[in-house]
């Protein structure tokens, strides 16, 4: 078997529905962070927005194909872009998790390197 030919025109497809996802999921996060009574910095509402947009983006190309109803493809799109920013707190959070306990094993002290003098 051979590999599917590559088309030139998919890499306009993706760009034409990342277009389209993206504020999908923004949108459904600004209505989260709208209808919340929740005191939030710009910075926090900025971060939200963008975890959204890219987690919608990112399930918008994975359902293709597998969802043929297009008003199912967005429901899900939106629904992603509205629990990402709950994904990216925990996945954050395992990791720094993880770095705190490689630095734990580290038989150096926190912050100081052993240099060599000369």
């Amino acid at each position: 078997m051979s590999a599917a030919p590559i088309d030139p025109n998919d890499g306009d497809k993706l760009a034409q529905e990342a277009m389209r996802f993206l504020p999908i999921g923004a949108a459904a996060m600004l209505a989260r962070i709208l209808m919340s009574q929740e005191k939030v910095s710009l910075g926090w509402v900025v971060r939200r927005m963008f975890f959204a947009g890219v987690t919608a983006c990112l399930v918008g190309w994975a359902t293709d194909g597998y969802l043929t109803s297009q008003g199912l493809r967005f429901a899900a799109v939106g629904l992603a872009g509205y629990a990402a920013p709950e994904v990216a707190d925990f996945a954050l959070a395992y990791l720094r998790k993880r770095a705190e306990e490689k630095m734990a094993e580290s038989p150096h002290p926190k912050g100081k390197a052993k240099s060599k003098k000369k």
